[in-house]
């Protein structure tokens, strides 16, 4: 047996209905993977720019898995967009009304991903430039040395003597091309690389800011939830005289690794 699930949303107990504990696991899940994902997106941007600040590489295969997380992070946004809604007032919530404001901006490009080949025309007859269909990503870059302004804290913009954007682009160029290289206002940098965004279809994704609400949602929701359950299961147990503990017994098959033995006869 391997250690407790320390997370909540992974150990719901059994008195909830099936429903709300397969919502409550998949927001913490969708969630996670954006957090996850945002993190290697983050290394492998830093792996470019530490051959060159001026000059940054990237293969091929390296950018292919930008656009892989990247998309990851607008798909799982706009699921946990979805799984929140179907709650409705159920969660009301202050961070996830914050999160649902800006999610927004993922069901759109969603939307213009799943449909993209009946509205192919419509990209291309489209007046003005627009970055390539799978979009681009970009990002700010700073030396390291100016952190240290920040003594440990985020560097303000205005303590920043220089800085590079990156701009990686998913295709080539079939149509008109615009790419932003300061796509919104740098406030404060908390790494030599930040502001992460995905450019596409005319639109803005920040990449850190959505993965913050995410993740800000997420832990007010936790919180709640196991609020909730604590005095449920606190009922229960006056109620019948068993331990609270009982009562907030889980699937006895969390979220776990397995391992299937098949023997040929």
């Amino acid at each position: 047996m391997g250690e407790a699930e320390p997370d909540f949303l992974k150990r719901l107990p059994l008195f909830l209905a099936v429903r709300q504990r397969i919502i409550f696991e998949g927001i913490g899940l969708a969630s996670d993977v954006m957090t996850q994902s945002r993190s290697e997106l983050l290394a492998l941007a830093r792996s470019g720019v530490e051959v060159s600040l001026d000059n940054p590489k990237y293969a091929s295969d390296v950018r292919t898995k930008m656009f892989a997380l990247a998309w990851t992070i607008v798909d799982q946004a706009d699921l946990l967009r979805q799984l929140v809604k179907s709650e409705g007032r159920n969660i009301d919530l202050g961070s996830a009304k914050a999160f649902l404001d800006y999610a927004e901006t993922a069901r759109r490009l969603r939307n213009w991903m799943d449909h993209l080949p009946g509205r192919l025309g419509a990209y291309i007859a489209k007046k003005g430039g627009m970055p390539p269909s799978h979009g681009a990503i970009s990002f700010a870059v700073i030396s390291p040395e100016t952190l240290a302004l920040g003594h440990g804290g985020p560097v303000r913009s205005e303590h920043v003597a220089e800085f590079r954007t990156v701009v990686i682009t998913s295709t080539s160029s079939n149509r008109e091309t615009k790419l932003q290289g300061e796509p919104y206002p740098y406030t404060s940098y908390s790494d030599t690389i930040d502001h992460l965004v995905l450019q596409a279809f005319d639109e803005l994704f920040r990449i850190d800011e959505i993965v913050a609400l995410a993740g800000a949602m997420r832990a007010e929701f936790t919180g709640k939830v196991e609020e909730i359950c604590f005095a449920e299961a606190a009922k229960r147990s006056q109620l019948d005289g068993q331990p609270i503990e009982d009562h907030l017994k889980s699937s006895e098959l969390p979220a776990s690794t397995l391992v299937m033995l098949a023997r040929r006869s």
